[in-house]
């Protein structure tokens, strides 16, 4: 057995050790799990490859709006949570849970744009920014297509500290640590009509977000079979980010390849937003529909510089900063036991 699998097996067993404890001390306790299907909408940053340029120089005037950054999917997600034997901070109960959840979302937009004669030209700059690719006679069409994939996920463990208003209503604040993973893979292709340059590049973007969260919950139980709840947070991340570009340029009778990769460090801030209405079907047992929104305020978006000497950004691929929001509506089933 190897030194790594053998490390993996004793911190299965010491988690799983850990967890029982954390149970078996617990005989008065509640144990509630949640899980959570619904539609998921992400609107992300917007793809900045093809670009109108100047005839001369083939510098870049403005993006081209080659892709309408929405992107729609499902999201699934699970909570598994328990009551604490104790308090404190005048609380009347704490709560640990841990949440999972994970999106999957997908996006696809074609253009066309013609070229209608003297200063107007449409196309990319190669991935080394070596240079520019254009329109370069008067009706010719630059053709785009763009796909997008999208996983978005991440894992909360947080601590809740409740406070009762009455029979039926309780307040809460809660806090602790936070991920998120956010991937996006871009499929871009262009071509011109009636002429043989043609692109194709694939890019891959990687981030990993660690943190911690802080919010508040509101519930509240009202005529013995429905639920309302609704929670707010902000978070605080650190993000680690990676880019990778595959361009491959053909030009009969040449093709022209080009690789890419680019890291940055940047910090992010998130927002989220719930609410959810339940109906009790049994002692034990509500379903719900809810709505839940997410912000955050730095992700990842590519910058293919200029070709032109003296645009500042000539001759640089970079990675700058965007925002991303994203919604899930749909079903949830709770359960005590």
């Amino acid at each position: 057995m190897n030194k790594d699998k053998y490390m993996n097996i004793k911190r299965i067993i010491f988690i799983s050790t850990l967890i029982s404890t954390l149970l078996s001390a617990q005989e008065a306790s509640k144990y509630y799990a949640s899980i959570e299907s619904g539609f998921a909408n992400i609107a992300f940053v917007k793809n900045h490859f093809f670009a109108s340029r100047g005839e001369r120089n083939y510098e870049r005037k403005s993006n081209l709006n080659t892709d309408f950054d929405i992107a729609n999917g499902n999201s699934f997600a699970v909570t598994f949570g328990t009551n604490f034997p104790l308090t404190f901070a005048g609380a009347n109960s704490m709560k640990i849970y841990t949440k999972v959840w994970h999106m999957a979302a997908k996006a696809s937009s074609s253009s066309n744009f013609k070229d209608n004669g003297p200063n107007e030209q449409y196309g990319w700059i190669m991935l080394d920014n070596s240079k520019g690719v254009g329109t370069i006679t008067t009706n010719n069409v630059l053709k785009t297509n763009i796909e997008q994939d999208l996983k978005y996920w991440g894992a909360d463990i947080l601590f809740s500290l409740e406070y009762t208003l009455g029979e039926d209503a309780y307040f809460s604040i809660f806090a602790g640590p936070s991920y998120r993973s956010n991937h996006k893979d871009t499929n871009i292709k262009g071509n011109f009509m009636g002429d043989s340059p043609t692109v194709n590049l694939k890019e891959k973007i990687s981030e990993n977000l660690f943190g911690a969260k802080l919010g508040i919950n509101y519930n509240l139980k009202f005529k013995k079979k429905w639920l309302l709840n609704m929670d707010f947070a902000i978070s605080q991340y650190r993000k680690f980010a990676t880019y990778k570009g595959a361009y491959t340029h053909y030009f009969a009778p040449n093709y022209t390849n080009i690789n890419r990769k680019l890291s940055d460090t940047q910090s992010s801030s998130g927002v989220d937003l719930g609410i959810q209405v339940g109906y009790k079907l049994t002692k034990q047992t509500y379903i719900s529909i809810y709505a839940n929104y997410n912000y955050l305020s730095n992700v990842t978006q590519v910058s293919y510089g200029s070709s032109l000497q003296t645009d500042p950004t000539a001759s640089v691929l970079s990675l700058v900063n965007d925002k991303q929001f994203s919604s899930v509506h749909g079903l949830k089933l709770n359960y005590m036991f």
